[in-house]
């Protein structure tokens, strides 16, 4: 279900993340755990949506310099900064995911139009900005990536969805080195977790063209909100708000 979810949009990780850390992992060990799946599964779909001729590698490649910067110096923080920090930005970015799964629905649901634009200095700049992200968090990044490359950029939902699985490839290279070295990442769970999200990448991605984002908008929604509620119970935020009152 993370990959077919990663594969339309965006928010799997969200997902994942928590259940990792339900297993008793810190979150630091838990989004190092989850690269390996990210990494795997953005292989598969990039391949697939290649394949197809939706991917568009030599405009993917222009964002490679500031996205990657970014997200070294954000996975660096991850692995050696405070882990409620990185906590907080962690639930931050899944209420962006979930803001994101309501918002403008029918433009990001339009169908294939081929528009695109240059890359222009914002652009790079937003790359950057995503990139310090998805190093730290990761959570939500796919749907930072599709708002750039759909409202920035023009591209409709499902180039854009093959640029960002692209995109998210080279980040993923990059942000994994600082957790190896850090020791955050337990292998046997990534390796069981990427057989999942390699399966569901490669059916979403195969059936891209035909079932598209809306079939699963709800399925997303639920899971993300199941998520950020067990995230926030365990930062005893229901609690404290019990406390205001």
């Amino acid at each position: 279900m993370v990959g077919i979810i990663n594969t339309y949009a965006a928010g799997g990780v969200i997902v994942s993340t928590t259940v990792l850390m339900a297993f008793g992992m810190p979150i630091t060990t838990a989004l190092g755990t989850n690269r390996i799946c990210v990494f795997l599964q953005n292989l598969t779909s990039t391949l697939e949506f290649r394949r197809q001729g939706l991917l568009d590698i030599k405009h993917g490649l222009k964002m490679f310099l500031p996205i990657g910067i970014g997200t070294l110096i954000g996975s660096i923080y991850a692995n050696w900064g405070s882990e409620k920090v990185i906590t907080a930005i962690f639930i931050l970015g899944g209420l962006f995911s979930l803001v994101m799964v309501f918002a403008k629905r029918s433009i990001i649901e339009r169908p294939n139009d081929g528009i695109q634009h240059s890359m222009k200095l914002k652009h790079k700049l937003w790359f950057f900005v995503i990139g310090l992200y998805a190093g730290t968090a990761y959570s939500g990044m796919g749907y930072m990536l599709l708002t750039v490359y759909i409202f920035g950029l023009g591209y409709d939902l499902i180039r854009a969805n093959a640029l960002k699985a692209f995109t998210a490839l080279i980040l993923s290279v990059v942000a994994i080195i600082p957790f190896m070295i850090s020791g955050h990442i337990n292998y046997e769970y990534g390796l069981i977790h990427s057989i999942g999200n390699i399966l569901g990448a490669y059916i979403a991605s195969k059936h891209a063209k035909t079932l598209g984002v809306k079939y699963i908008r709800w399925i997303m929604i639920t899971m993300i909100i199941i998520s950020l509620g067990k995230m926030l119970y365990d930062q005893n935020f229901f609690q404290w708000i019990i406390d205001i009152f």
